[in-house]
């Protein structure tokens, strides 16, 4: 997969978040995107995936040499954030259950193995979590989901030192030659990268 960002600008009422920024993603490749808090590194992410649009420019997104509507990138991202919502009425195991009755895993039973990583009580709803073990989720959920672009913004917050290592070893384990971006102000979350965009 490739994403080909053409001169992009966002803008909110009268403040410039990024301005006429031109990138190429390629595929296989992992890309840290590194700045201070406020400096666009979020909101380049959602705009990689299509969940915003840019004021100006465009991004082109292109499989195989066959150009990728925007509406459908859906399909081809798995995206880890700590704004994104899950359903917290539900148990941990409904969760997975359900997020995986939509999307393909690339693991043969990813119930199991998350069951495993996450260790947690199966009686207690998500809203009674952890801020730390609802990320964990998340991150498991986009790791686990068969995608050719890997979106994580932040993926260590709210973890503790030993969630650091835990998410640094998944990430390892579990990236499978994907486009791997990896929006953070950490060094320790994307410091394995090759590529390194500063905001």
């Amino acid at each position: 997969m490739i994403i080909n960002l053409q001169e992009i600008s966002k803008q909110y009422s009268s403040q410039t978040i990024i301005k006429k920024l031109s990138y190429r993603f390629e595929s296989g490749k992992s890309y840290a995107i590194f700045g201070h808090n406020g400096a666009g590194k979020s909101t380049l992410l959602q705009l990689i995936a299509g969940s915003i649009s840019p004021n100006k420019g465009k991004i082109i997104y292109e499989f195989e040499q066959k150009v990728i509507a925007v509406e459908d990138m859906y399909q081809h991202i798995s995206l880890a954030a700590p704004y994104m919502d899950l359903i917290e009425d539900m148990s941990m195991d409904e969760m997975i259950s359900f997020h995986f009755k939509f999307k393909k895993s690339v693991v043969v039973d990813p119930f199991t193995i998350m069951s495993s990583l996450l260790q947690y009580d199966k009686d207690k709803l998500i809203r009674n979590y952890s801020s730390g073990m609802k990320q964990r989720l998340k991150l498991l959920m986009a790791l686990f989901t068969e995608s050719k672009v890997l979106l994580l913004d932040e993926p260590t917050a709210n973890f503790d030192n030993e969630g650091i290592e835990w998410y640094r070893d998944l990430i390892q384990k579990y990236r499978n030659n994907r486009t791997l971006i990896i929006a953070s102000a950490q060094n320790h979350d994307h410091d394995f990268c090759a590529e390194r965009i500063t905001m």
